[in-house]
């Protein structure tokens, strides 16, 4: 299968002043591929979006589209000329115009039937037929998103950049409204990257997600190799509560986890697991392998319980439980650990 090049990024930097904001990082996107920026404030999401439209300028590497050249040293195609739509977080349309005439603005280099064929393929597209003659202000925040993302779709770019597009939205029409643009991203083939910094969002929506922290791409993949197989622990602590195990040797001696079999005993090593590996032993034999714990504290989610236990080895874990286990703060259970689900990193101090 050929697998079409659509954005290459390849080294690419850039400071504002003397702060380095993007640091030397490379990747490439597929044609079609939902790709999502995923990261804390301030770790660069937003800039490399505007790097990638053309508002910002790098300081250094090569940016292409398309397989053609963007920037590279002092040369710089702009934001109009790379063929790229647009979706902020203020969605930015137009108040005093309707929403056909909102649709129509980015296409005004076709002739009239051309633009009101293109206007009725992109209302027909988002589902918003019968708000054609409506003006912005009258719609609903997710209707407003998804003529926003018609307007971006008219020109029919090469690729799409969405700015945390779902930021002012509660949170059930986020996810309702964010598997909705999936699929019409995935019925139009369109190659597609957005930012945000809801990790649940970035999991269930992308192809590949690209994880930033202070500038550098910590690690670029599939969202359940990112979630299953982290590079490191910034990754790891990034989908949630995680564990953390620092006296491992302890841990080891009860579980004789194959992970640490080959580890030096002079380097720093640390255990990571998520609630969710945390498992309650109800029935003991000779040969279970296990450690006890004294919950202190239950939060209530609905579906599940997560429940805070002191260890006397290791400080503080939590997992996760069915909310239908009969648990009470104050009880001492005996718990074991899934060694699939383990991470175990080598980490300074």
């Amino acid at each position: 299968m050929d697998h079409k090049i659509i954005l290459k990024a390849l080294n690419i930097t850039h400071k504002y002043g003397n702060n380095i904001s993007i640091n030397n990082i490379s990747f490439e996107i597929i044609d079609g591929e939902i790709i999502s920026i995923l990261g804390p404030s301030g770790c660069g999401k937003s800039t490399l979006l505007k790097i990638i439209s053309g508002i910002e300028k790098i300081q250094d590497g090569i940016l292409e589209i398309d397989k053609n050249i963007m920037s590279h040293g002092a040369y710089h195609v702009p934001t109009e000329k790379r063929n790229v739509g647009l979706v902020f977080q203020d969605l930015a349309l137009f108040p005093h115009l309707s929403i056909r005439k909102n649709i129509e603005y980015g296409i005004s280099y076709l002739s009239n039937d051309e633009k009101k064929q293109r206007v009725r393929e992109m209302l027909a597209f988002v589902k918003m037929e019968k708000f054609a003659d409506t003006y912005p202000h009258l719609l609903s925040g997710g209707q407003q998103q998804r003529v926003a993302l018609a307007r971006s779709l008219a020109p029919l770019p090469k690729l799409l950049l969405l700015d945390e597009p779902f930021s002012g939205l509660d949170i059930s029409l986020r996810k309702d409204l964010g598997i909705e643009i999936k699929n019409i991203l995935k019925k139009s083939k369109m190659t597609s990257i957005f930012v945000t910094h809801d990790a649940n969002e970035a999991l269930m929506l992308s192809d590949k997600i690209i994880i930033l922290n202070n500038g550098q791409m910590e690690q670029f993949d599939t969202p359940k190799n990112i979630y299953t197989k982290p590079f490191n622990s910034t990754v790891a602590s990034f989908f949630g509560t995680i564990n953390k195990i620092q006296n491992y040797q302890k841990l080891n001696n009860i579980f004789k986890i194959s992970k640490l079999n080959n580890q030096r005993q002079d380097i720093n090593i640390n255990i990571y697991f998520r609630p969710d590996a945390v498992t309650i032993l109800n029935e003991i034999n000779s040969d279970s392998s296990f450690f006890e714990g004294k919950i202190i504290d239950i939060l209530y989610y609905g579906n599940y319980i997560s429940v805070l236990f002191s260890i006397s080895e290791y400080g503080t874990i939590t997992g996760y439980f069915s909310s239908a286990e009969n648990l009470e703060i104050g009880n001492t259970l005996k718990l074991k650990i899934n060694e699939n689900m383990l991470f175990v990193f080598q980490e300074n101090e």
